[in-house]
């Protein structure tokens, strides 16, 4: 296994936020990228490189009984990019 592949939360999400302003992200997206994915994180007992779709499933099922489907629609975003990118980076 890569370094990247044994990357923890706080250095995927660093990475992460470090991609999305290369893109030119506006501030106030990548804060809310990070804010969602973070609050993903808080959550889920598994490390980044052993969550599983079913993970993420479950995490935004309990999102739809505690926020609006727009709120929930946006975390779902931040996630399949999140998860993209980290896909794409190897990690």
């Amino acid at each position: 296994m890569g370094r990247k592949s044994q990357a923890g939360w706080p250095a995927l999400l660093l990475g992460f936020r470090l991609h999305l302003e290369a893109q030119g992200r506006r501030p106030k997206t990548v804060a809310n990228y990070l804010r969602d994915v973070a609050a993903f994180a808080r959550s889920c007992p598994s490390p980044p490189a052993q969550v599983t779709p079913q993970d993420i499933a479950a995490y935004l099922a309990e999102r739809r009984q505690q926020v609006s489907a727009k709120t929930v629609r946006e975390q779902a975003l931040a996630l399949r990019r999140f998860f993209r990118w980290c896909v794409s980076e190897g990690s």
